[in-house]
């Protein structure tokens, strides 16, 4: 089941974007600060942040994921000027969606950028993504992820430091 990762300090704005999303049949698993984020936005399949936080700025929290992972990233946010929507293209983010928005056009962005990430690999993409496979258990460093049966594994907080620390 995909999964979404919901940083939204407005609980307004995450009611109606939650609803939307779980009318598709995703899991979304909202978030109102950067700390609660960074533990859970390793099992998440896309992440739609917002950029002004009580405790610290999305851009900021866009380049941390981005060191280490290219899961779909949309900034959802109310500023609307030139230079942040392209500081937060530049930095990484797949989309830029400024409020007030439509739930219908969000949820159309949010099946593109996913329909792309999880879209079957080629073989010349295969080839150019290392992976690890023991019996039904296949680890992509660079993405991140650890499936079994084709299944993408949900990691505990001490799993997901282990993974980190394979990929360095």
């Amino acid at each position: 089941m995909t999964q979404i990762l919901l940083l939204e300090d407005e609980p307004g704005i995450a009611d109606a974007v939650v609803y939307s999303l779980q009318a598709e049949g995703w899991t979304v698993h909202w978030c109102t600060l950067l700390a609660e984020a960074r533990q859970r936005w390793a099992q998440a399949d896309l992440l739609l942040l917002d950029v002004g936080l009580p405790d610290g700025s999305g851009f900021e929290f866009c380049k941390e994921v981005r060191r280490s992972s290219e899961v779909p990233v949309i900034f959802l946010t109310a500023r609307h000027d030139e230079t942040d929507r392209v500081v937060g293209l530049e930095i990484g983010a797949d989309d830029y969606v400024i409020k007030p928005f439509s739930p219908r056009e969000l949820v159309a962005r949010v099946k593109a950028n996913l329909k792309r990430w999880q879209r079957p690999a080629t073989a010349e993409t295969q080839q150019s993504q290392p992976q690890l496979s023991i019996g039904d258990f296949v680890w992509q460093a660079q993405a991140c992820r650890i499936s079994c049966c084709a299944q993408q594994l949900e990691l505990t907080a001490p799993g997901q430091d282990h993974e980190r620390f394979l990929t360095i």
